[in-house]
Order: structure tokens, then C-alpha cells, then sequence
């Protein structure tokens, strides 16, 4: 499969963007290649960008690209703190490129597509220790991003959560409603969806592993929390679920 390195990641800034590369940083990922790129000639506070370059699969999907292209710009205009894109030399926010490797010695080839995005620094939620307070600040945060986005009349195809135990999910839900209730049919739904999503992510994390080994001790991680998280969610099932003197019972 693929691999890129940092001098390839240079190269790649400095011939479709045209800035001047002074350091290039591998971050970790969990299907694409993304890297923290410092250049020159640029203020002391700014921190630099993001390169991104998607794997082949995803790079097929035009619609969900361009989807989470518009989205990224619209949040932007209302406040939230994401990455701003950035045009290369041709006035475009991303572009298709063809890489070229050996495998099993033979000469392959695969399209990617490719963007550079500001870079904002934090720390990463997987890194975080969660108290009552951040978490609910996690669930006010999560209902304004849908209520902007649903105001917007945007769908999003697909949403990565971190699972990270049943306390968490239930002081995220009461951070949530604070800003908008969830309805009677959103309720319903509750329990399956996160199940069916833990599930899910489980699987792709594992399946990204087998495909690129070098991943595995940052997957693993989520891998660890998605495994707790499901292991509260079948021993406490009627903990979990419980709303309005009423429990779902387990699927």
C-alpha cells in the first residue's frame, strides 16, 4: 500500500501550493496520511497547516468530499473553530493526484485526493481526562453543531464518535438537551444507534490495522474505549437507556 514520507509530504505543499516548506510532521490517522507543515514567511502565531491526503476509497467519493468541503466553509462563517481550507497555485481546495509505488515488485498506482487546511492546535480528545464539566460542555457543543447544521438544511453522511462510557454518554446527552431536547423518535432510536456505531467503528478500526500494521498503537486505543463501551452498554443496559420512568430492553 501506500506510504508517504515527509520529504514527499514537502513536496507536495511547495508544488501545489507554492510555499516554502521549513518542517514537516507525521500525524497520526487512522486511513489517511496527514501531516503538520510549517512554512515560511508567515506570522509568528500562526500555526501552520494540516496536509491531507485521503486513501484511495474515500478519495472516490466526489459527493461526500465536496459535502464535507461545504460544511467546513459554512461552520466557519458562524463561529465554530474548524480548519480553513486553503486554494492552491490554481485556485482550487483540493486536487486528484496519482502516486506511484512498488508492491510485490510491481509498479502500482493509486489516486488520492489532496487539501491543506489551517492547523488548529489543541489537544486531542483522546488524550483528554474528562470531568462533568467538559463533557457537558462536549454535549452543548455537539447541539449547536446540529441545530446550526440543521438550520442549514445540510445532511452529513457519516459521523466518527469517540465511545467513551456510559457516564460520559449520559453527562454529553444532559449537555446536549440543554441546548435542544431530544424527540420522542430521536429516543427511540437512541440505544440501537450507538450500539450499531461502536460496533461498526470497532470493526473499521480493526480492519485499518490489518491493512496498515504501522497504525495500530494509536487505533488500538479507540479500539480499548470502543470495547469498555460496549461492555457498560450490555451490563447496564436498562441504566443506560432509561428516560421518562420507562427502559428499552436490550437488542
Amino acid at each position: 500500500m501506500l506510504h508517504l514520507s515527509n520529504s514527499q509530504a514537502a513536496e507536495l505543499v511547495e508544488r501545489l501550493y507554492g510555499l516554502d516548506v521549513e518542517s514537516v510532521t507525521d500525524l497520526d490517522s487512522y486511513g489517511d496520511y496527514n501531516f503538520h507543515v510549517k512554512v515560511s514567511g508567515v506570522h509568528e502565531e500562526h500555526h501552520g497547516y494540516v496536509l491531507k491526503v485521503m486513501n484511495a476509497e474515500d478519495s472516490r467519493d466526489e459527493e461526500q468530499i465536496t459535502a464535507q468541503t461545504a460544511m467546513m466553509t459554512f461552520l466557519s462563517t458562524r463561529g465554530f473553530p474548524v480548519q480553513r481550507l486553503q486554494q492552491n497555485r490554481w485556485g482550487k481546495v483540493m486536487s486528484l493526484e496519482t502516486f506511484q509505488w512498488k508492491q510485490h515488485g510491481t509498479q502500482v498506482s493509486s489516486d488520492h485526493n489532496v487539501r491543506l487546511m489551517t492547523y488548529l492546535p489543541g489537544i486531542l480528545g483522546s488524550d483528554v481526562t474528562f470531568d462533568s464539566k467538559s463533557l457537558l460542555a462536549a454535549g452543548v457543543y455537539l447541539a449547536r453543531l446540529h441545530q446550526t447544521l440543521q438550520d442549514r438544511s445540510m445532511q452529513i453522511s457519516e459521523a466518527r464518535t469517540s465511545l467513551c462510557g456510559r457516564r460520559r454518554q449520559t453527562r454529553q446527552r444532559e449537555g446536549f438537551e440543554s441546548v435542544r431536547p431530544l424527540t420522542a423518535a430521536e429516543w427511540d432510536v437512541l440505544y440501537p444507534c450507538v450500539v450499531g456505531v461502536a460496533c461498526q467503528l470497532y470493526v473499521l478500526n480493526q480492519h485499518s490495522i490489518s491493512v496498515d500494521p504501522g497504525r495500530a498503537p494509536y487505533i488500538l486505543k479507540e479500539c480499548g474505549r470502543i470495547q469498555e463501551t460496549l461492555k457498560l452498554l450490555e451490563e447496564k443496559v436498562f441504566e443506560v437507556v432509561a428516560k421518562f420512568d420507562s427502559v428499552w430492553k436490550p437488542c
